[in-house]
């Protein structure tokens, strides 16, 4: 192998390195962690980030701190989104003849859920986002349950960053509120939206095993959906979720 071949493979070596580490951050890492993270100098990680971005492949946060995963690579996951979309629908659709609610499947983007499925209860007002839509993480039960599933350090890393805009009400707009919320959904293994992203909205999500970044849920209006059927609900949802990913 010739000193040029070496040197390339090198070179894709670290790239990957980078790509995997920021996949892992979910949220988003800065310069100096990710750094740390490949085991590589500052100016050579800038410079990988740097052509990655320009590609379209790494992205920066608003503030121009934390790198994560851009569109450009979202691109080359559509055919296994579209696989996952695929496999959940029939059972959303079975959770939603089940309890008679809205039955959703979400994705981690940047500092934002994606819906990527909505299966509407016909006999509920329907209070969901269409599919493509984004909501924000700190008030929606889909968002909750995903940073719930992130290593602490980056959760709260996220948390720190993210607008907590109020959409309600009973919107969670204190980041140390937020944490204790996050790590009370982590330690039951499903989180709660309570009338926080939509007024008499209730909404309960668990996130699929592995690292996919996408969670589903269940939601419904709060007059039809009480809080002592959540822990039922969430029991359907986690062998749901395990089902998916099988």
């Amino acid at each position: 192998m010739t000193y040029e071949s070496d040197s390339g493979l090198r070179s894709v070596d670290r790239v990957c390195d980078i790509l995997e580490a920021l996949a892992a951050s979910r949220g988003g890492d800065s310069l100096t962690a990710i750094s740390k993270r490949c085991h590589l100098a500052k100016g050579s990680t800038h410079r990988y980030l740097t052509a990655l971005e320009a590609r379209g492949y790494v992205e920066r946060s608003p503030d121009g701190t934390l790198y994560r995963l851009g569109r450009g690579l979202k691109l080359l996951q559509v055919s296994h989104l579209e696989s996952l979309t695929e496999r959940s629908v029939h059972h959303l659709e079975k959770l939603r003849d089940q309890y008679g609610y809205t039955a959703n499947l979400g994705l981690l983007e940047n500092d934002s859920v994606v819906y990527l499925a909505i299966v509407e209860s016909a006999a509920s007002m329907r209070i969901a986002s269409r599919p493509g839509d984004r909501e924000p993480l700190h008030c929606t039960a889909l968002g909750k349950a995903l940073l719930a599933t992130m290593p602490e350090d980056q959760a709260d890393q996220l948390i720190a960053h993210i607008d907590l805009t109020a959409r309600t009400d009973r919107t969670i707009t204190k980041r140390s509120v937020l944490k204790s919320d996050v790590q009370q959904s982590r330690l039951r293994g499903y989180a709660i939206d309570d009338c926080e992203n939509e007024v008499g909205g209730r909404c309960v999500a668990v996130a699929l095993p592995g690292d996919s970044g996408a969670a589903i849920s269940m939601s419904a209006p709060a007059a039809h959906f009480s809080m002592d059927e959540v822990p039922t609900v969430a029991e359907a949802l986690m062998a749901t979720a395990k089902l998916i990913t099988e």
